[in-house]
């Protein structure tokens, strides 16, 4: 298998996977982080549907020009 498809057989199964972790968990453990400075759950996957939605395409873009040496440009959802 060629790297390209390992990452789309990775990334098919993201949805699901998450799906199957968060489905019927009760708020107060999909909404509780640790404390200062941490994310519960649900910030994280509100972090990944924004990156999916709005920033993959630059980032993606950035890693093909063979610009992986540079950090990624920060955002906030």
């Amino acid at each position: 298998m060629r790297p390209l498809a390992h990452v789309i057989a990775i990334l098919e199964r993201t949805p699901a996977t998450l799906e199957a972790m968060l489905t019927g968990l009760p708020a107060e453990l999909t909404d509780a982080s640790y404390g200062p400075g941490t994310f519960s759950a649900f910030d994280i996957l509100a972090h990944l549907v924004h990156g999916a939605r709005v920033d993959w395409m630059p980032r993606a873009e950035q890693i093909l020009a063979g610009r992986g040496d540079v950090p990624f440009e920060a955002y906030v959802v």
